[in-house]
């Protein structure tokens, strides 16, 4: 089997919109792995930062 078919929000992302969203992800992930060697001010404010971006990307798709 395939991935599963996008939703509809995804197939409404801009190409470039996708590579930040992307990139953004893997940020995170690689946040989450560091989270151990940072003190919750510092893990939390970067934590918060990448979430704003994707939130900001999503909210400018069109509905």
């Amino acid at each position: 089997m395939g991935a599963p078919a996008p939703s509809e929000t995804e197939r409404q992302l801009s190409n470039d919109d996708r590579t930040v969203r992307d990139q953004l992800e893997q940020d995170l992930a690689t946040l989450r792995r560091q989270r151990k060697t940072m003190s919750d001010e510092e893990y939390y404010g970067q934590l918060e930062g990448i979430m704003r971006k994707i939130a900001a990307i999503y909210g400018r798709s069109p509905r």
